[in-house]
């Protein structure tokens, strides 16, 4: 799953999907009190203002502020048309250069507009199991799970990992404790303008794998071979 950033993630039948974004809940309104008012004349605290003849209705004790101006809402730098998933090797706008051994392509997609995801697993694999799954997030959900990341990185969580030809991503457990499990190891790499990619290795896979070295080898290995034209 992803958390956080808006935005989870997981395969159906697996476990992993991207999960609405946490909104905001309004605190219920104040409760009016409905009480009948008392016969006789009313106390001096509960008129409205000082007795002023004839010269007109009683001004009110306070008068309400206008409403705040409304928030701008924030709009991505670059416009993209709608997305096709894709099949083969392209997810949406990101080609995949590099999968292990194996693994093919499964049947499902998820689509959302600005974040999309699909996963590979072996040919016999049952139960609607995943091997690696990738997420692609563009435009603003880009900018929340990079936010989300940077948080790994600042606390030290997130290993830097060379892509080549300059390029950098990282590499991290999430979620670790879940369910008793060690994690999903993660990498996150930037492709392209207000684009970035997780790819997701399921607990299952890492342990066919057996070593930190081996399961960061793959991920290096798909993260690097991550490519787009824009």
């Amino acid at each position: 799953m992803i958390t956080a950033t808006g935005v989870t993630g997981s395969a159906p039948a697996a476990g992993v999907g991207i999960a609405v974004p946490a909104y905001l809940v309004l605190a219920p309104a104040s409760v009016l009190d409905t009480a009948p008012a008392r016969p006789g004349p009313a106390a001096a605290s509960e008129t409205a203002g000082p007795d002023t003849g004839d010269q007109g209705a009683p001004q009110p004790l306070f008068t309400e502020p206008p409403p705040p101006a409304p928030t701008p809402t924030a709009t991505p730098r670059i416009s993209r048309p709608p997305i096709d998933i894709g099949s083969g090797n392209t997810v949406g706008r990101v080609r995949v250069g590099y999968m292990p051994k194996g693994l093919v392509r499964d049947e499902w997609a998820v689509n959302h507009g600005d974040r999309y995801s699909t996963s590979w697993s072996y040919p016999d694999d049952s139960g609607g199991g995943y091997r690696i799954q990738i997420f692609v997030f563009e435009g603003l959900s880009a900018a929340t799970t990079d936010k989300h990341w940077q948080t790994y990185v600042n606390n030290g969580t997130a290993k830097k990992v060379s892509l080549g030809a300059g390029r950098i991503g990282h590499i991290t457990n999430q979620w670790v404790g879940e369910d008793g499990g060690k994690g999903t190891p993660t990498a996150f790499v930037k492709v392209g303008e207000e684009r970035v990619v997780e790819v997701l290795m399921s607990p299952d896979y890492a342990k066919d794998l057996g070593s930190e070295r081996a399961i960061d080898r793959e991920l290096t290995r798909v993260a690097a071979g991550l490519t787009a034209d824009d």
